[in-house]
């Protein structure tokens, strides 16, 4: 048996974050079923967002999050043991996915990272993952822009990367 250390809230976000806000319990997961997958966390996302967001949930709620996970475990043959995998996982070490079920996720679908080379796994939570998307397909599709130099400065969102510099975007 696996066991999965997770932190819940504790009490609701009043003021700024505090660490007696939230709690890390210790959980037993039950063994794995027909295309589910066991992912141990590699990264996790610590947001702003995050403390509205849990706003709506009762105390004991496990922390939201987005993380990077390695599959330790799978029965599905589409995600291989050592793979990675990007999801709405919250903030614990170990995760169980069935990955035939589309209500698995409360967010967005979790997904496979896609072969980044030599690159840090971490980049698929920023630049990679959703922040970075959101810049760019914010960018290109909301102000659609035509063909100039550019300079865009730091991003203010988590991504923290520079958008595209001293470039012509396409």
């Amino acid at each position: 048996m696996v066991k999965t250390k997770k932190y819940v809230l504790r009490k609701q976000f009043d003021g700024l974050p505090k660490v007696s806000d939230i709690q890390l319990v210790e959980e037993e997961l039950p063994p794995l079923k027909k295309d589910e997958i066991l992912c141990e966390a590699a990264y996790w996302t610590v947001d702003p967002y995050m403390r509205a967001y849990m706003s709506r949930y009762p105390v004991g709620t496990p922390m939201f999050g987005e993380q990077v996970a390695k599959i330790i475990e799978s029965h599905h043959p589409s995600y291989p043991v050592g793979r990675y995998v990007v999801g709405f996982l919250g903030w614990r070490t170990h995760s169980i996915i069935n990955v035939t079920d589309s209500s698995n996720s409360s967010f967005l679908p979790f997904h496979l990272v896609p072969d980044i080379g030599n690159l840090p796994l971490s980049l698929a939570l920023g630049v990679l993952g959703m922040p970075g998307n959101t810049a760019y397909f914010g960018f290109k599709e909301i102000c659609q822009p035509k063909k100039v130099k550019l300079w865009c400065q730091w991003s203010s969102r988590s991504c923290g990367k520079p958008c595209w510099t001293n470039s012509t975007h396409p």
